[in-house]
């Protein structure tokens, strides 16, 4: 029996590693037939990460670093440890991991978590219950960049803020029990200060910031490339052929679409469409509390030595996106 199962897990790995490794090779087969083209993408999804994501988001890697090294979670644990013990069943430190994300935006409550799952802060099955409320992008890009940079409206982007915090405080509830069964490990950290070496800290956190920037500057430059190519190539269009069928517009189709793999082009592309600010609201919100492939891949980069599992995180990004999109609908009557 056991011999049986050993052998379809194996089977199902092999056909997905041969899918991948097809995908893989039509990809470079595009990149090498049309290399200008894809060169010049290439170089687009690297100025939108050197001039948009770099700057604000490298900071904020390495205080939120700085801060873990100095043991600065300690009062957050003490502080708010009885009111996400009861609404989440995790540790106080969790209100910590939440407000850097929520100050930061993605990917830095995933990069977090990762930290203090690594610094043995938090358990195994408390980070699957920790992520489905710290996974969430911020005010800089939300009010910044959708809101004001696109949409022409302040007020649009404090109310996809607003509703994308709620949403994501909503989806925590959700999975509040979730591996609560496989609790048994017992959190080693006390509030108890040591003293560290200031410089080793500072440095370290220079170093790990520099890498996991680049980790994310790395994702974004190649799903720029993919997501380029799928509209090149046009593949999306018998998707957008069919929903038009049910009276659904190509145009949004497609862009929510673009949205769902590649945020920031998802966004532009139904800023630019010919219709309501408030339907734009409502995309563009659902949008971000997803945070598309691209954002995805970013945030599992760092999560998967804590061995969660992509289907999981896929799948509370998706409840998330839908809790959002239903406040977004009655909020979006204030616009």
């Amino acid at each position: 029996m056991l011999t049986q199962k050993y052998k379809i897990i194996k089977h199902n790995t092999k056909i997905k590693y041969v899918i991948l490794s097809l995908l893989v090779l039509f990809i470079i087969f595009c990149f090498a037939i049309n290399p200008k083209y894809y060169m010049q993408q290439t170089l687009n999804g690297f100025n939108v990460f050197l001039n948009n994501v770099f700057p604000a988001l490298f900071p904020f890697f390495v205080f939120s670093k700085i801060l873990t090294g100095l043991n600065c979670v300690g009062d957050f644990s003490s502080y708010f440890g009885k009111i996400t013990k009861k609404l989440y069943n995790t540790s106080g430190i969790s209100a910590y991991v939440f407000f850097m994300a929520v100050i930061s935006g993605y990917p830095v409550g995933a990069k977090v978590v990762s930290e203090l799952y690594y610094e043995k802060q938090l358990t195994n099955s408390e980070v699957n219950r920790v992520i489905c409320f710290t996974s969430t992008s911020g005010p800089l890009f939300i009010i910044g960049t959708v809101g004001v940079s696109l949409l022409g409206s302040f007020k649009c982007g404090v109310i996809m803020l607003f509703c994308h915090i709620i949403a994501s405080l909503i989806n925590g509830l959700l999975y509040r029990k979730k591996d609560l069964q496989n609790e048994t490990i017992k959190l080693k950290y006390t509030n108890s200060f040591n003293i560290p070496n200031l410089n080793n800290v500072i440095s370290e956190s220079v170093y790990n910031s520099v890498v996991s920037i680049a980790l994310v500057g790395a994702y974004i430059i190649v799903f720029f490339v993919i997501i380029s190519m799928i509209n090149n190539l046009k593949l999306f269009e018998p998707i957008c052929f069919v929903l038009s069928k049910i009276g659904v517009n190509r145009n949004i189709t497609n862009s929510v679409l673009n949205g769902l793999i590649e945020l920031t082009r998802g966004c532009i592309d139904i800023s630019n469409m010919s219709i309501s600010l408030r339907l734009k609201t409502i995309l563009c919100g659902g949008l971000i509390s997803f945070g598309g492939l691209s954002v995805a891949f970013q945030g599992f980069a760092f999560l998967q030595k804590c061995n969660v599992k992509f289907s999981f995180y896929i799948k509370q990004k998706i409840s998330h996106c839908v809790i959002s999109l239903i406040l977004l609908t009655i909020f979006s009557f204030l616009i």
